[in-house]
Parts: structure tokens; sequence; C-alpha cells
């Protein structure tokens, strides 16, 4: 058995293009007052069949996502979420 740690993101067919961004901080503090904020802004084309991202900000404590999940249909890719990245489906579902 497989087990994933990660941003799981799942079938992105029903979107067409489309975006949005996850904000990440400790949890505890108020520190994302002060910018201690990491964004992943991710971007859908659907025409490419890509899901693309880009990280920005200064926070990079122990539970940000490092990796993630992307299913379409029957098709699923693992990344590594670096500052920035995509991956590609070559099957049209």
């Amino acid at each position: 058995m497989r087990c994933f740690f990660g941003l799981h993101i799942d079938d992105w067919r029903a979107c067409k293009n489309g975006s949005f961004k996850l904000v990440e901080d400790d949890g505890l503090s108020y520190n994302y007052t002060r910018g201690d904020t990491r964004t992943t802004a991710f971007y859908w084309n659907d025409g490419a069949k890509t899901l693309s991202w880009k990280v920005s900000g200064p926070y990079s404590g122990k539970n940000v996502y490092k990796s993630i999940k992307v299913v379409l249909g029957k098709e699923a890719k693992v990344a590594t979420i670096g500052d920035k990245g995509s991956v590609v489906f070559f099957r049209h579902q």
C-alpha cells in the first residue's frame, strides 16, 4: 500500500481554464498579519491539460505542502512542489 501525504487535487475536467491560490502559515501565531505566509498560485490550462503553479512568500515552516497529487479522470500525477512547476496530462477523457 502506498501512502500519500500532500495536497490532493481531484478531477479538473469540469473547470475549463481556471486558477486558485493556496495560502499557508504556521496556523498558530499572528505572523500572517506581517506577511509571513507562503502562497501557491495554481493555474489549469484545459487546452494543454496542464496544471502549473508558482510559489511566493517567505514562510517555510515544516508544515508546508511539499508534494501534490493531481487526478484527472483515471490518470494521476504526483510532483514535488518547488518554486514553480507543472504536470501535464496526455490522455483526454
